[in-house]
C-alpha cells in the first residue's frame, strides 16, 4: 500500500538514521538492514534495503532493539579521542554524504533524529482512538 511514494498501512518498518550515520558514516558498514526504510533520495537496492518486505510488528521490534544495541556498544567501548575522530562513510553508500565529519557531530545526528521522532509519536498516539 503506497501513497505518494510512502509505505501506508499494516506494514511497520525501521528508520535507516544508525545504519546510516553510525554503521556507514563511522563503523564503514556498506549495507544497512534489510527492514530499513530511507527517502527517496537513497538507492534501496545500494544499502541492501528490500521495501518490499512486510515484516511483522516483532521483526521490527527486534531490527530496532538491534540498532539500538549498536549505538550501546558503540559507546560502551568508546573514548573521548574517538569521538572527535574524523570519520566517512565508505564510497558507495547512499547516505550519509562523503565528506568529513566527526563522530561526535554523526552521534549528535542519531540524537537529534531520534529525539524527534519519538516528539512526532507522541503527538500522533495522543489523536489515537482509545478504544
Amino acid at each position: 500500500r503506497r501513497a505518494h511514494g510512502v509505505r501506508r498501512g499494516p506494514a511497520h518498518r525501521v528508520g535507516s538514521v544508525t545504519d546510516s550515520w553510525l554503521g556507514a558514516g563511522v563503523l564503514g558498514a556498506t549495507t544497512y538492514h534489510p527492514l530499513g526504510i530511507a527517502g527517496p533520495w537513497f538507492d534501496h537496492s545500494t544499502a541492501g534495503l528490500d521495501p518490499e518486505l512486510e515484516p511483522s510488528l516483532a521483526d521490527v521490534l527486534a531490527a530496532r532493539a538491534s540498532r539500538q544495541a549498536l549505538v550501546r556498544e558503540w559507546l560502551a567501548t568508546t573514548t573521548g579521542a574517538d569521538l572527535e575522530a574524523l570519520t566517512s562513510p565508505p564510497s558507495g553508500v547512499p547516505w550519509p554524504p562523503p565528506e568529513d565529519m566527526s563522530a561526535r557531530s554523526r552521534l549528535h545526528v542519531i540524537l537529534n533524529e531520534e529525539w524527534w521522532h519519538r516528539q512526532f509519536a507522541v503527538r500522533d498516539m495522543a489523536h489515537w482512538p482509545t478504544a
